[in-house]
């Protein structure tokens, strides 16, 4: 606060007031003073206040133009639906039976999101895998179809990418990341459950758990990178989104657990992996992944009780440019950890590659038997 300047104008003189003068004037003297420093404190809160208060809509203002605002359920139903699509599909599969091989037709249906303007659309492999004939129903013109045809898929993630024939203009949805969710986190799953009937179906929950360890449909292969939510989802629903409260597209709606008397457990595929795995395919038809240019066997439980050895897989072959190549490791040796990823079956293996690029370098713990030592070395995939 600035210092107040006070100049007294006019001619001063003594005056001789006496015990009583003396008293009234120290009297005037102390409320003067008190009423100084009220004044003075008043006017520094108020400049605080007003500095205070100057700073907080600078700040506000600022967040307002950097952070994303969260939608109401009917705000995320709006911007979401019109990207999620109907799939209907007629297909062929043919099955093996005492009087040979038979031709069986099958019809399904599930979900799929949008992923350009031209046409592209994502959904599961399985919805489509044995389709001779792909109809792709939009939320603006429910009753009519479009035509679609396989672009490329992967069983192993069970993704696919479609293509319309004769694409209108479409909105494609918008991506968000699925490294950055937590446990907790509210979530929406839009797909159509049991059918078109229940086309455009919206269902809220929560991210009830992440990195969940789950066998492909074949079983070749586990990932531990899926979300666990409890948002309702049935058949149907595959292929369709689970989103944030910002609209953006979390995972890949692939499977639910349960029966009809108990809640069910919804899976979803992280978009970022996901992602991954669509670029692929639009770009090379199929995806490349990484192996150790090895063969291996499952230890069953009954052989690691009689030999006390480690869960894991032994190696059994090498091929001509494995990774091991002029390291120490050999036949026999049971590979038991991947950088921080346990491995104990084939298919934890298959699905711990499944997710690296090949020429990444890895550390492997492996245990030699015959040693009953652990020891690790450092290969690149290939």
């Amino acid at each position: 606060m600035e210092d107040l300047e006070v100049e007294i104008k006019g001619e001063q003189k003594p005056a001789n007031l006496g015990f009583r003068g003396f008293l009234i004037t120290l009297l005037i003297f102390f409320v003067l003073m008190g009423f100084s420093t009220s004044y003075s404190n008043s006017v520094a809160e108020q400049k605080s206040v007003t500095s205070t208060t100057s700073k907080t809509t600078k700040t506000s203002i600022t967040k307002s133009t950097t952070t994303k605002s969260k939608l109401t359920s009917i705000q995320v139903a709006e911007k979401v639906c019109p990207s999620v699509v109907g799939i209907l599909v007629q297909g062929k599969v043919e099955l093996e039976s005492i009087f040979g091989t038979l031709t069986q037709d099958i019809s399904g249906s599930g979900s799929g999101f949008v992923l350009s303007k031209d046409g592209y659309i994502a959904t599961n492999a399985h919805v489509v895998k044995d389709a001779t004939q792909i109809e792709v129903f939009l939320e603006s013109n429910a009753k009519s179809s479009y035509q679609a045809d396989i672009v490329a898929l992967d069983e192993a993630t069970d993704i696919a990418v479609i293509k319309l024939k004769d694409a209108p203009d479409l909105t494609p949805v918008s991506f968000g990341d699925s490294n950055t969710i937590l446990r907790g986190e509210k979530v929406y799953a839009i797909g159509n459950p049991l059918g078109l009937t229940f086309y455009g179906s919206i269902t809220e929950g929560i991210i009830s758990g992440l990195n969940r360890r789950v066998p492909s449909k074949d079983g070749q292969y586990v990932f531990d990178y899926y979300i666990q939510t409890d948002a309702a989802m049935d058949h149907g629903n595959s292929g369709g989104v689970l989103v944030n409260e910002y609209g953006e597209v979390l995972g890949i709606v692939t499977m639910g657990f349960g029966s009809t008397s108990t809640p069910k457990i919804g899976i979803a595929i992280p978009i970022n992996e996901a992602r991954t795995v669509i670029n692929e395919l639009i770009k090379n038809k199929k995806v490349t992944r990484s192996t150790l240019g090895v063969s291996c066997a499952d230890i069953n439980a009954r052989i690691q009780q009689i030999y006390g050895i480690p869960a894991g897989v032994m190696i059994t072959e090498f091929t001509a440019d494995s990774s091991f190549n002029n390291t120490a490791v050999d036949k026999n040796d049971i590979i038991t950890q991947i950088d921080s990823t346990e491995i104990s079956s084939i298919s934890e293996l298959r699905g711990f590659l499944a997710q690296k690029s090949p020429g990444r370098l890895v550390t492997v713990k492996l245990y030699r038997p015959s040693t009953h030592k652990y020891f690790t070395v450092q290969v690149t995939l290939k």
